[in-house]
């Protein structure tokens, strides 16, 4: 359903504030800040679902640079940005591929376009993972740590939008009209 212009605005608008709050929320709260990001990347996949994949990834880019002016920690956006840009493939492969390409295929270009980020950043900036004097030779072990990771958050990603789509965006939560 898609919604007339001045109501996606808006709807926009608000899902970017609470895009934001996670990413602060993210720097500010150093427990569980990969999780805050993840929830926030989870809002550019809801922006998506509402107004289409065109204006998802301008969303993402505004949220992106609004991050880098608001965010106390603007390292924790390479991380979101990567998150981000792996909730757009995925929103791309699936809209455009899914049916037509074996689910096998589908998770393969993901984890592959997923890896195209996150190997040169793992290479480039070990330091980002790794504490001081820890061996490089973690590097292997975190790689396949985060592809286990990956496939349990897309997975958990879709749940959670199935949830949206079947109860928020109807209203059944609130009681009140559709958005």
């Amino acid at each position: 359903m898609l919604l007339n212009k001045s109501r996606k605005i808006a709807l926009l608008g608000l899902l970017l504030a609470i895009n934001q709050i996670f990413i602060i929320l993210a720097a500010v709260l150093d427990i569980s800040s990969l999780s805050f990001l993840a929830v926030a990347a989870l809002v550019i996949g809801i922006a998506v679902l509402e107004s289409g994949l065109r204006d998802g990834a301008i969303f993402f880019v505004a949220s992106c640079l609004l991050g880098l002016v608001l965010c106390p920690q603007p390292l924790y956006i390479v991380s979101y940005a990567g998150m981000g840009l792996y909730v757009l493939l995925k929103e791309f492969l699936e809209k455009k591929f899914k049916g037509r390409w074996s689910r096998w295929l589908l998770w393969a270009v993901k984890l592959l376009g997923f890896n195209l980020y996150f190997v040169p950043l793992l290479l480039l900036f070990p330091q980002i993972l790794l504490e001081a004097g820890e061996g490089r030779h973690l590097l292997i072990v975190i790689w396949l740590m985060t592809q286990a990771a990956v496939i349990l958050c897309d997975i958990v990603y879709d749940r959670v939008l199935i949830l949206y789509r079947e109860r928020i965006r109807k209203g059944k939560f609130s009681g009140g009209a559709p958005l």
